[in-house]
């Protein structure tokens, strides 16, 4: 497990420190045909030297403009030592952008009245149920307070499982305690729900077994037809159980020191949090689906009403986690949601600015990835900006 520093930290940290450049995107062209392979060519030349600075071996970028995709690829490798190029759809492992995604699932299933999002979610488990406590005796768990962080749940996050350990942990084994990871603890209540934001993979881990009992499917499919399927995220994924019969287009995790960690990636049965594969490319698609449904030019999917309920934040504590988003109001009232993510040899970040009508995605195969967002995003909206006059 690598050591937790600061930057580590920064998946559980207000929005407001993902700082990404996207305001800068009102003035921006579109590409032509021709200017795409000028400015693959010219991020690499302004990332490259600091790829090497900071010992990360790929990136992948995708910036979103005006509704429309702007640019997407990626610069390096999927492996140190190795030739293969990061390209638009290279998977990565998203880690905690994958509670976002989970939290457009539960959205949807809501739609479609197949789910109750203030329902006690221990009147829809079978396979585990929460430990009955203290904590829940007057306001129960539900799946709104699960995607907030707000139901009084522990664990905040996992550094997940060898891909060699056999067997492997279910999802009941993890939320159970019983693995071989003794830093992360039986799932269990430890605040009255609904009186606080407190980060917590572990709620994330009950929302998958609360969807997987009450669909009767592995989130896996559900999120696939929920979310994949429609929007046309052909490369993203939950490994679980098998493994890929193929590995040339997953990125490999690198440590700080630019190492590729053991196995090249981890194992977390706990996949609605942290477990989700994906590439720049799924990304884009997702975030221009967003916008779309939020400034109304397509309803299909998701409408306007529903992004504006998964952005509310209700509560008087003024947190700004909304259902599986951090939420932040520039002070012209213009808002944007967003959300990082870190697991052992990846580290990535995801930002979608509603109103602005434009979004960015950066991926890494490395620990220090975080060194490279501003730059990364920067680099591409300088590519793209209508000259003066």
């Amino acid at each position: 497990m690598p050591k937790k520093t600061a930057v580590q930290k920064r998946d559980t940290a207000p929005a407001q420190r993902l700082v990404l450049g996207l305001a800068l995107l009102v003035s921006v062209a579109g590409p032509s045909l021709a200017q795409i392979d000028t400015t693959a060519a010219r991020i690499a030349r302004e990332l490259g030297p600091l790829l090497a600075k900071h010992k990360v071996p790929g990136i992948a970028v995708g910036v979103v403009a005006k509704g429309k995709l702007l640019w997407q690829g990626g610069i390096g490798v999927v492996e140190a030592g190795t030739q293969s190029p990061i390209t638009a759809t290279t998977r990565f492992q998203i880690a905690s952008i994958s509670k976002p995604i989970t939290a457009l699932a539960v959205l949807r299933l809501a739609k479609q009245g197949k789910l109750k999002l203030d329902e006690d979610v221990n009147l829809g488990l079978s396979s585990w149920k929460l430990p009955a406590s203290k904590y829940t005796l007057k306001q129960p768990v539900t799946a709104r307070l699960l995607l907030m962080h707000r139901a009084g749940i522990n664990l905040d996050g996992s550094w997940g499982f060898s891909r060699t350990e056999r067997p492997r942990p279910s999802l009941v084994d993890f939320l159970n305690g019983t693995h071989s990871r003794k830093d992360n603890p039986a799932v269990k209540s430890i605040a009255e729900p609904n009186t606080k934001y407190r980060y917590s993979g572990g709620g994330f881990a009950i929302l998958q077994q609360y969807l997987e009992d009450t669909h009767h499917e592995p989130y896996s499919a559900l999120v696939q037809r929920e979310v994949f399927h429609p929007l046309g995220m052909l490369h993203a994924n939950v490994i679980i159980d098998p493994e890929p019969t193929s590995e040339s287009d997953f990125a490999a995790g690198h440590s700080r020191a630019g190492t590729v960690i053991e196995g090249k990636w981890r194992y977390y049965p706990h996949a609605a949090g942290a477990g989700i594969y994906a590439s720049v490319d799924d990304l884009t698609r997702l975030a221009i689906a967003v916008l779309d449904a939020y400034h109304g030019r397509d309803s299909t999917w998701l409408s306007r009403a529903d992004i504006l309920e998964m952005i509310r934040l209700p509560y008087a504590d003024k947190g700004d986690y909304a259902m599986g988003w951090h939420v932040v109001k520039d002070d012209k009232g213009q808002v944007s949601i967003a959300h990082s993510g870190l697991n052992s040899g990846f580290i990535s970040v995801f930002k979608i600015d509603l109103d602005l009508d434009s979004a960015g995605v950066v991926l890494t195969n490395s620990e220090k990835g975080n060194k490279l967002w501003q730059a990364a995003i920067t680099s591409v909206v300088n590519a793209h900006k209508v000259p003066d006059k």
